[in-house]
């Protein structure tokens, strides 16, 4: 359903983990895809591109100081738009 683009490695993974209990539950039951889903891909760029394009139809971005640093976070972005 979406991907959920952050800086996995910064401060908003507690965020996120709330956020992903919430919407993965009902009245939402969405499936969420992020940089935390099991992937066999070795290029994590190549993973990232193909749930994009492949599985979602939205994407959910959580902008913070932290994402705003990570070269992985605007790779995603690019990528989603």
């Amino acid at each position: 359903d979406a991907f959920v683009i952050y800086n996995p490695h910064g401060q908003d993974q507690e965020f996120v983990s709330l956020m992903t209990q919430v919407l993965t539950s009902p009245p939402y039951n969405l499936r969420l895809y992020g940089p935390w889903t099991d992937n066999n891909e070795p290029f994590e760029a190549v993973a990232t591109a193909e749930n994009i394009e492949k599985r979602c139809k939205k994407v959910l971005v959580v902008i913070s100081a932290a994402s705003l640093e990570s070269d992985l976070f605007h790779f995603q972005l690019k990528v989603a738009h």
